[in-house]
């Protein structure tokens, strides 16, 4: 996306996007762009989430284990 494209995203809060999506002469693809737009932030925001609850669901002492001792642990 280039900047002028992503400018264009900027400042579009919740009450903007639905008067706009209720508005009939509003471009019908603007409104998927900017509605995948968030889709794609907010899978973004929890894969990074799962990544770091991972990183300390492994994480012992400061260092991280191998998968096969915590599964050990956990399981045996």
């Amino acid at each position: 996306m280039s900047d002028n494209e992503r400018q264009e995203f900027q400042g579009i809060t919740l009450e903007k996007f639905r008067k706009m999506a209720l508005n009939p002469n509003t471009d019908q693809d603007l409104l998927e762009a900017l509605s995948l737009r968030h889709r794609i932030s907010r899978k973004q925001a929890l894969l990074d989430e799962i990544r770091l609850k991972t990183v300390d669901l492994y994480r012992k002492d400061g260092e991280i284990e191998d998968l096969a001792t915590v599964m050990s642990r956990k399981f045996i």
